[in-house]
């Protein structure tokens, strides 16, 4: 089955010159291979840049590649050299990972940024989607249908008979509401965003604020950590333009997911129905954090 033309492209080509055009490309490969590095996903840079160059022209890009492929042994070479499972499912879903990853990013450029259109419960579940397509999760067990819908079940921080006990995130059960109140909250701050010119130096702290936020809830089974990082930057380029590309070494992905277990830890102990929205902290240290890694976004 071939991956359909990126909508994204078309808007690229017609409005935007050849120079833009090839620094978003190389734009959009760093996100994705830095956000895919840091959930041990996707495949190396080379592979993942050829792939958007692909998705990013338009070109129809083929979702599987059988062995005798050369893409299949440059893939198979790339989760060899990343010391990661390489069988010919792993190869697929790996791949996968990364076609499915650029298509969402093209799809939230499209619709926030080019279309100027507000966040939706609708817009996340659909961008959900696209990251999870054609991706096996029987490891999560047959009955959990996770693309695009919030979980129903519980995540947690434990394995075996704790798993159910530990939960880190918000449980399933309060998903739905918890979601709606973000929504609802991020479209009240998004509109300020376009109306007010006194919100500027607010709009850094607003991508911070609901990049944590999401991922305190981690509305679905799958794939929180690379949508809750997609709408942070989603949003610091709309708002600031500026993008946050990090996670692409082991120092830095270590860096960023203790900022994470920190502030996470925060919202569920001390903030998480105690304190009003406005006056919550616990995105601090990853407003400090994104502050200090992000540029232009296409300088």
């Amino acid at each position: 089955m071939d991956e359909p033309p990126n909508p994204v492209v078309r808007i690229c080509e017609d409005s935007i010159n050849e120079e833009t055009v090839i620094k978003m490309q190389q734009l959009l490969t760093e996100l994705v291979y830095a956000s895919n590095y840091i959930d041990f996903a996707g495949l190396d840079y080379n592979i993942t840049e050829k792939l958007c160059q692909k998705i990013t022209r338009g070109e129809r890009v083929a979702t599987r590649v059988e062995s005798g492929d050369p893409e299949y042994a440059q893939a198979e070479a790339a989760l060899i050299a990343l010391t990661r499972p390489s069988s010919f499912s792993n190869i697929m879903r790996s791949r996968d990972e990364v076609i499915n990853h650029i298509g969402a990013f093209a799809y939230a450029i499209k619709h926030i940024i080019f279309n100027k259109e507000l966040i939706t419960e609708g817009f996340l579940k659909e961008v959900h989607l696209m990251l999870c397509a054609d991706i096996s999760f029987t490891f999560l067990g047959e009955d959990n249908e996770i693309r695009g819908e919030y979980r129903t079940w519980e995540i947690a921080d434990g394995h075996g008979d704790d798993v159910e006990k530990k939960s880190v995130f918000i449980r399933a059960s309060a998903v739905p509401l918890y979601m709606e109140k973000f929504v609802e909250d991020l479209q009240g701050d998004m509109l300020k965003a376009e109306r007010d010119p006194t919100f500027n130096t607010c709009r850094l702290d607003m991508a911070t604020r609901y990049c944590h936020r999401f991922a305190c809830i981690h509305p679905f089974g799958y794939g929180n950590d690379r949508l809750c990082r997609l709408l942070l930057n989603i949003l610091l380029m709309h708002y600031t333009g500026h993008v946050i590309i990090f996670g692409d070494t082991e120092s830095e992905r270590d860096e960023y997911l203790d900022i994470m277990r920190r502030c996470n830890k925060r919202f569920h102990e001390e903030e998480d129905m105690e304190v009003p929205e406005e006056d919550k902290k616990g995105h601090h240290e990853l407003r400090s954090f994104t502050f200090r890694k992000a540029k232009i976004a296409l300088e």
